[in-house]
């Protein structure tokens, strides 16, 4: 079984229906299949939640967000102490990629539950490179085209 965290970006693919084609068999394994897994943890709910929001609104975010939640493969995971200077010193050491707080949480639990992050952001990706976390990268650019 894999482990998959998905960042901001990617979930707001996915949960647009823009899923590129790149990581279609990510979802369908996550979602359809249910093979495999999908970390989640409060941080990046609220994130999805204040940035998908602006796009359809209060009601229809929340909907979408619970539906994540209560897929038999997702895995809401506390966050501890450990995780969070982890995170802590991810923001620090990796400050040249200018990567948010939630996405060094991304990069610690990805470390810690060996997962592959799907991501569209480069500074997340440089960042996972140099800890040896596998990534799923599609550039931005390559989307919207």
């Amino acid at each position: 079984m894999s482990t998959y965290l998905f960042d901001t970006s990617a979930f707001s693919l996915f949960l647009l229906g823009k899923i590129p084609e790149k990581w279609k068999r990510f979802w369908n394994d996550v979602c359809l299949i249910r093979k495999n897994k999908l970390i989640l943890f409060e941080p990046l709910i609220s994130e999805i939640f204040y940035q998908f929001s602006k796009q359809i609104g209060f009601d229809k975010t929340k909907e979408k967000i619970e539906w994540i939640k209560s897929l038999p493969t997702s895995e809401m995971v506390l966050l501890d102490d450990n995780i969070a200077i982890i995170a802590g010193k991810y923001k620090i050491n990796f400050s040249i990629f200018s990567i948010s707080l939630v996405d060094c949480y991304i990069l610690a639990l990805a470390q810690r539950k060996n997962a592959t992050i799907l991501t569209t952001d480069a500074g997340l990706k440089n960042s996972a490179r140099k800890l040896n976390i596998n990534t799923n990268f599609i550039p931005f650019k390559e989307i919207e085209s």
